[in-house]
């Protein structure tokens, strides 16, 4: 059997007074997997976890057969976007794009092209230069979309 691509084994976490878990999933490269449940069941703690926000012990959760758990989230390969975006008010469009390629392996040569390229793609580029405390509710999900890809998660 071959190795599952994403992977958690007896993940749990606790935000607050919340605990989460023990959890345990294995999913294929091109598995599709959807979270529903009620408010305050734990989705945004699972994301959370997954992404490195919350702390995990070392080897519950692995990603294309590395282990996430001693790493932090700038090196896990990994995007989340809220639901709100949580962009960061005080950068511009253009500066919230390129957030997370401050911790890659591109020159800034590479950087800027990549954060032009992706503010096309979402239709952005006339907003590159603005407060992202300005843009609309739908501009600011797009902006948080692009942030997340820009960084290539796995």
């Amino acid at each position: 059997m071959t190795e599952p691509f994403f992977s958690l084994n007896q993940a749990s976490a606790t935000a607050g007074s919340f605990k989460l878990g023990p959890l345990s999933l294995d999913l294929a490269e091109r598995d599709w997997f959807v979270l529903l449940g009620p408010s305050g069941s734990g989705k945004t703690t699972l994301l959370s976890l997954i992404a490195g926000v919350l702390r995990s012990p070392p080897g519950m959760i692995r990603l294309g057969g590395r282990d996430l758990g001693r790493l932090p989230p700038e090196r896990r390969r990994v995007a989340y976007v809220s639901q709100t975006g949580d962009l960061f008010p005080h950068l511009t469009v253009a500066g919230n794009v390129a957030f997370g390629l401050r911790f890659s392996k591109y020159t800034k040569k590479e950087q800027a092209a990549r954060v032009e390229r992706l503010l096309a793609l979402f239709g952005l580029e006339a907003l590159a230069g603005q407060s992202a405390a300005t843009v609309s509710g739908g501009e600011g999900r797009r902006v948080a979309l692009a942030r997340a890809l820009a960084v290539e998660p796995a």
